[in-house]
């Protein structure tokens, strides 16, 4: 018997990836679909419409519904010569200067006012509420930020509701991990799914603004207790050399999930149809998939339930049909996977604290998390800096779709190149991006609103692509014993950086350049970061801490009087 397998003894008799499994890991993955919609469906359901100040006049004209009559381009005449026309507004008595009660004459009478006004000797104010333009493309009738006014000095508050999300995403990255190893894949699965409806729906019916900010942290939060348990389970179903080819599978079909929104949001044109409609794509995993799916072998042996693993194991060969899965057979996977548990935790509980005691540890921690907290803030700001593009966000959504499928989809060609490898691949990766997000820099600046749109495309792609790599990186880096909280360490700083991002993205209010300009020094920090990690590619799976510690100063050159080959054997 070889040494050191594991569970992945199981697939010296079981096939690597069949149709099948295929479609088990698909059917698991839809989780990272329906993810998707409530990861991006707030740049819809948050969306801002131009706006300008309400003024006497709009108060004073409603229709039968008691919405102004008078639309926001009609009363754009209203905003000339101003600094910042959709904040500010001149204080005009209009009851006093055209009192007339027929709305068009009211409007002529003001029209006219404005041709001979010195438009210098009248006070400027701040306006506290506002007249949304709701017929210009995407035309949404009504959004959170047109419902709750979130402009002008509110204009903050969106932001920071992104933000709350991001936060709830942070949560549950921590506590998803945990939630699947203690209860299992698939009951963690159907929960983060089940949580999903029950607050999706529940957002719909929010009421002020507090509400929704909280619904939508607990949103985030069960959001990524599916996606975490639903990915780890779409890869435990098949061998060893397709699991990173099926990784980025399921982040492709995140991408096809937040694709989706646009069709949805063509027929749904407010926010709280929309948010109903999200909150209903978990269904099909809920009613049909769920029952399907196998029970992870790979989670029972893991655990010590082994009769329950076998009982896995004997039902999953009877579906494909696999010959040679006796007890014999059994009792060898059994024990192989008790040699590899043996060397892999000898005894010692670890915590994030052991990710900084030793030296070589330390800075693959502190590098890997700078990677992390740098990519993740570059993806999530182009994500929610689409708005700021110019065009209708809702061809831009699918542009971006577009390009974040190709990125996760070709990938892994890159990063299994023996030439590129992990680090250098990823090297090239984020100089895509980077140079994506400076060219987008210079197309502002140079008010080419072409070059800025298929430049923020090219970084989307990049950031992407990136993305496709930081799992995998970050789970080849760490020892077994310690991988779960040396990767979860490391998402949850990049998930720091995706609190940040939206306000980063809001810098576009102050200087429209200045969100590109960020995110290029970003990049050069992720390229950067990646430059100071080893290569992965083709190295065995680090078992324990010593091993890990022998390969990190083997790869950041300190000096040792072992050979390489002895540092790294198994």
């Amino acid at each position: 018997m070889e040494e050191n397998l594991g569970f992945d003894f199981l697939f010296k008799k079981m096939p690597q990836l069949s149709p099948l499994q295929f479609m088990w890991s698909t059917m698991a993955a839809t989780c990272w679909f329906t993810s998707g919609f409530y990861q991006v469906g707030s740049i819809f359901t948050q969306y801002t419409p131009p706006h300008r100040c309400q003024n006497e006049l709009d108060r004073r004209f409603r229709n039968e519904s008691g919405h102004h009559s008078i639309s926001y381009e009609a009363g754009l005449f209203s905003t000339e010569g101003l600094k910042n026309p959709s904040c500010q507004m001149y204080n005009i008595s209009w009851s006093r200067l055209c009192p007339m009660e027929e709305e068009q004459e009211a409007l002529e009478c003001a029209k006219n006012f404005f041709k001979d006004a010195d438009l210098t000797e009248l006070e400027v104010i701040s306006c506290d509420k506002n007249v949304f333009d709701i017929t210009t493309e995407p035309a949404f009738t009504n959004t959170v930020t047109t419902e709750f006014n979130l402009v002008c000095d509110r204009a903050h508050f969106s932001s920071i509701l992104t933000s709350c999300f991001m936060a709830g995403m942070v949560l549950g990255v921590v506590l998803g991990g945990l939630i699947m190893d203690r209860f299992g894949r698939k009951l963690a699965c159907l929960t983060g799914q089940l949580g999903s409806v029950v607050i999706n729906l529940a957002i719909a019916f929010s009421n002020s603004i507090s509400i929704y900010a909280a619904l939508r942290f607990f949103a985030a939060f069960f959001s990524m207790v599916q996606a975490t348990s639903c990915f780890v389970y779409c890869v435990e179903i098949i061998g060893p050399k397709y699991r990173t080819w099926m990784g980025n599978w399921a982040a492709v079909l995140f991408t096809f999930g937040f694709m989706c929104i646009s069709p949805i949001v063509t027929i749904f044109k407010d926010w709280r149809e929309m948010q109903i409609a999200f909150s209903f794509a978990p269904i099909p995993f809920i009613a049909i998939y769920f029952w399907i799916l196998p029970n992870s072998a790979a989670w029972l042996y893991s655990v010590g339930k082994f009769e329950e693993a076998k009982s896995a194991v004997k039902n999953i060969a009877y579906q494909l049909n696999v010959k040679g899965i006796n007890e014999d057979f059994l009792e060898k996977l059994e024990a192989e996977v008790k040699n590899c548990q043996k060397k892999a935790i000898v005894g010692k509980k670890y915590t994030q604290l052991d990710l900084i005691k030793s030296a070589g540890m330390r800075r693959t921690t502190i590098t890997i998390c700078i990677f992390w907290f740098c990519l993740v803030t570059l993806y999530y700001g182009l994500t929610f800096g689409m708005s700021d593009l110019g065009g209708n966000v809702i061809y831009t959504n699918l542009g971006f779709g577009v390009a974040e499928a190709f990125g996760f989809g070709t990938v892994s060609f890159l990063i299994d190149h023996p030439y590129f490898g992990r680090r250098k691949g990823n090297m090239y990766i984020a100089a895509f991006a980077t140079a994506g997000c400076f060219s987008a820099f210079i197309g502002d600046l140079l008010q080419l609103s072409m070059l800025k749109i298929v430049s923020a495309f090219v970084g989307k792609l990049g950031a992407s692509a990136a993305f496709g790599v930081a799992y995998i990186y970050a789970s080849e880096l760490f020892p077994t014993p310690m991988r779960g909280i040396g990767v979860g360490t490391a998402s949850a700083c990049g998930r720091i950086g995706g609190v940040l991002s939206p306000f980063i993205a809001d810098f576009s209010r102050f200087a429209s350049y200045l969100p590109f300009a960020l995110f290029t020094v970003f990049g050069l920090a992720l390229i950067s970061a990646t430059y100071f990690l080893p290569e992965t590619l083709s190295m065995p799976m680090l078992i324990s801490k010593d091993q890990a510690e022998d390969f990190y100063r083997v790869s950041y050159g300190r000096k040792d009087n072992r050979k390489e080959e002895e540092l790294l054997k198994i």
